[in-house]
């Protein structure tokens, strides 16, 4: 289609960008009030990961990964020109051991979003539950691991949105055996285990992502916190996508989430160090074609035909 300026005088340079999006204008001094072009990018909003449960006497099941949202295609439309908000959401922190059983319970992560699209935090991972059974982790975009003691894992997808955003946490240990241990957080792509045998539930894995192109490989983000354990057993493994490790004896100290991963915090452990580890922060990835805009917002790479806009913190983008 042909552009239509009503506008006599005006300074215009327009740019071809294909069949989809027609002519789109680079600098326009005279036509403010013209129509806004628009064309589609492609996003990935990553929340902050949830922190893991505390365990004190015994164990706590690891923090939900942060809820995460994308497209492979670019499909969202935005307006030339036009200012878009960006939040990342930090990561949630950790429980600590010195609280009464059944009450460290992991803070969950902050929501991160790109205009109208938004991720939920993970959910907190559950406390140990001596004296209280059946601790349970935290809703979020993944859920939580429950904590020992038969504590459920949080649901994931919470709130719901169009497009999934993770999974749901594992169930911990049952009855009251020598070995003991809590559930694994909830990842993007993964549950997160339950856990069995004294072994702390591995967290859920994330999913594997290419958006920001050549020279950068593919990275996963999103994956769930891994469980504490006591004596004999083992911790729970992060799980891909930045996602912490249990903690337990020895001591075992839990993990923290990556950072700008959305990862969930590794589960405190009994008999070692208790205290449960934080989520590591989101991110916010935006990819379009060149042509479209001569913005450099965010952290600015091409690649290709594509220039590719991230945002590990705060910010604005400038379409």
């Amino acid at each position: 289609p042909k552009p239509e300026y009503d506008t006599a005088g005006a300074t215009v340079k327009i740019v071809y960008s294909g069949a989809t999006q027609g002519w789109i204008p680079q600098l326009d001094k005279g036509t403010e009030f013209e129509t806004p072009q628009t064309y589609n990018v492609q996003y990935m909003v990553v929340a902050g990961g949830a922190g893991g449960g505390a365990g004190s006497t015994t164990f706590g099941g690891g923090g939900g990964a942060g809820g995460m949202r994308l497209v492979a295609t670019k499909s969202f439309s935005v307006s030339c020109g036009s200012s878009y908000p960006i939040v990342v959401g930090g990561g949630g922190t950790g429980g600590s051991g010195t609280a009464p059983a059944g009450t460290g319970t992991g803070c969950p992560g902050i929501a991160s979003s790109f205009s109208t699209i938004t991720s939920a935090g993970g959910g907190g991972g559950g406390a140990d539950a001596t004296s209280t059974p059946n601790s349970p982790g935290k809703a979020g975009g993944s859920g939580g691991g429950g904590g020992y003691q038969s504590g459920t894992g949080g649901a994931g997808n919470t709130p719901p949105t169009p497009c999934t955003q993770g999974n749901a946490g594992g169930t911990g240990e049952g009855a009251p055996i020598p070995a003991k241990a809590g559930g694994g957080g909830g990842g993007h792509s993964c549950v997160g285990a339950n856990g069995s045998g004294g072994v702390g539930g591995n967290g859920g894995d994330g999913t594997v992502d290419g958006i920001r192109g050549t020279p950068f490989a593919p990275v996963a983000y999103a994956g769930g916190g891994g469980a504490g354990f006591y004596c004999p057993g083992s911790a729970g493994t992060g799980g891909a996508g930045g996602g912490g490790s249990g903690g337990g004896p020895g001591p075992v100290c839990s993990t923290a989430g990556t950072t700008n991963s959305g990862g969930g915090g590794g589960g405190g452990g009994g008999g070692g160090d208790a205290n449960a580890a934080s989520g590591g922060p989101g991110i916010v990835i935006i990819r379009r074609l060149t042509a479209c805009s001569t913005s450099t917002s965010g952290t600015y790479t091409t690649c290709g035909s594509d220039s590719i806009h991230t945002f590990t913190g705060d910010g604005t983008f400038v379409a």
